[in-house]
Order: C-alpha cells, then sequence, then structure tokens
C-alpha cells in the first residue's frame, strides 16, 4: 500500500556527494550534485500489525525521483536522475520520542533497481556499441541522524545517467507511421533480448519504460524501480510486445486506449500492429 503524504520535501538546491559503485562506469565525474527539481514520490508505510504478520518484509520507507545536475569546470552541467530511500517511521509512532522511533532502525540492502542496472553492466549487454540501460552514476548509503525520521534508520542515494531520448506514451507511438512503429519494435526486439541475459525486468512492463530517441532511433530500457528477477534463458516471443504496448490484442483494450492510426495493421489473430 503506497500514500499521498509527502516526506521529501524541500530537497531543492540542496547538495548530495556521490561516489561512484565499485562496478559502475568511471565515465562519470564524482562531486556534488545539485538537486533541481522533484519529479515523483511514492511512501510505503506499514503498521505494526502489518510488520506482525511478515516479520521479514522490508520497513516502511519512501522514495524518490529527482532530477539533479552537477556542474563541470568547462562545458555544460551532467544532468542525470537520482532516486533516493529513505525509511520512515511506523504508522501511529511519528510523535513519538527519537530514541524510541530510533529502535526501528533498519539497514537496507542494495535496492533492486541497483541490481538490475549493474547486472546488464556487468554482462555487458550492448546495442550498437551502446548500454541498454542507462549506466549507474553513482550511489551512497547513509544513516539518518538523530534529529531525523528514524534516527539511524537507512537512507540509500542511487544515481543514473539521463540518456537521449523520451519516453514513449500510447498516442506518440501509435500516431507514428506503420513503418516507425515496426522500426521501434525491431529496435526493442534486439533490446529485450539482451536485457533478458541480465536476469531483470523492468515490472511492471509499460510503453513508458522504453525510451526511444526519435532522431536517431536510438533505445533504453529504463524504469528498474520495482524490477523483478526472470529466467536468464527465456526466450522470445511476440507476447512481449503486448505487455509493453507495442501491439495491442484485443478490442477491449481499445475502448481503454484506443488506436485511431488508419495505417494500423491487424493480423489473422487480431493482433493490431
Amino acid at each position: 500500500m503506497s500514500t499521498s503524504q509527502q516526506y521529501l520535501n524541500g530537497l531543492e538546491g540542496q547538495q548530495v556527494t556521490l561516489n561512484p559503485h565499485p562496478q559502475a562506469p568511471v565515465e562519470f565525474p564524482t562531486g556534488h550534485w545539485i538537486i533541481i527539481e522533484k519529479l515523483q514520490e511514492r511512501a510505503y508505510p506499514l503498521t505494526q500489525d502489518d510488520i506482525d504478520i511478515d516479520i521479514d518484509r522490508r520497513p516502511p520507507c519512501v522514495q524518490g525521483k529527482f532530477l539533479c545536475a552537477l556542474s563541470l569546470p568547462e562545458g555544460p552541467p551532467v544532468v542525470a536522475f537520482l532516486r533516493i530511500f529513505k525509511q520512515i517511521p511506523i504508522t501511529g509512532t511519528e510523535l513519538q520520542r527519537p530514541d524510541v522511533r530510533a529502535t526501528q532502525a533498519a539497514r537496507c540492502d542494495h535496492p533492486t533497481e541497483l541490481d538490475a542496472l549493474l547486472a546488464v553492466k556487468e554482462h555487458n549487454l550492448k546495442f550498437k556499441g551502446q548500454s541498454i540501460t542507462p549506466r549507474v552514476i553513482g550511489y551512497r548509503h547513509d544513516e539518518q541522524d538523530q534529529h531525523d525520521l528514524v534516527p539511524g534508520g537507512y537512507l540509500v542515494y542511487l544515481a543514473w545517467e539521463k540518456v537521449p531520448g523520451v519516453s514513449l506514451d500510447h498516442k506518440t507511438f501509435w500516431d507514428a507511421p506503420f513503418s516507425t512503429r515496426q522500426s521501434i519494435r525491431e529496435t526493442f526486439v534486439n533490446i529485450y533480448t539482451q536485457l533478458i541475459k541480465s536476469g531483470y525486468d523492468p515490472s511492471p512492463p509499460m510503453l513508458s519504460k522504453i525510451i526511444y530517441d526519435w532522431t536517431s532511433g536510438d533505445m533504453h530500457i529504463s524504469g528498474f524501480n520495482s524490477a523483478v528477477e526472470i529466467d536468464k534463458t527465456k526466450q522470445w516471443t511476440d507476447l512481449f510486445f503486448v505487455a509493453f504496448g507495442l501491439v495491442q490484442y484485443t478490442t477491449a483494450f481499445d475502448q481503454v486506449f484506443p488506436v485511431t492510426n488508419p495505417d494500423a495493421q491487424t493480423d489473422i489473430n487480431g493482433w493490431k500492429w
């Protein structure tokens, strides 16, 4: 369960020092990254009853996605995305004394998002000489101070490069000419079959997790915040097109996401391309 309560407000303008992860590429400079804008925040609260039912589940936390930048001595700033993972108090204990909240402090394993991106790096998974996912820039694991939400609780930073292009969406993709859509699908097959070898999938699959540069035709897959482990020997099937929204296979789906482009083609199975 998530909540609309905001925990990561007022961070714009703050500096975050990131050190490259040992397995991360070294092309990116280290330094003080400036948080520019909050793009997304989602909290995952838990009650004591929730924890008692499943003592192995991760503690309550909040996750936020930010745009950040690093100024360089020469040239334009380097722009990247930053994810913050932060432990929050158990529901109902927010106003208790800091020393009481400190008893909830927990360590955080590597985020699955980091594991997925590093797996791509470890297996050297590329297409046309480029990484198939954004590359990790830096990672930092801290503890909250005595005045924070959960003193001693985890506070994790993960930054990855902002690759050229934009997230695909239903309208833009399906309004493109058939030849362009087919080109995107062909590139996706090459990218996704490489991604399978990493053993991770960006669950849940959706069009917005495909970053496409309409000028160059370059593609990356992103959105590994809820990544799941998969069988590395899995074989390609066109159902992956359907899962990511690159093909529609039911008329019922058209009622929610209509395809109005007259050049959309329907095959003998009723799939719309």
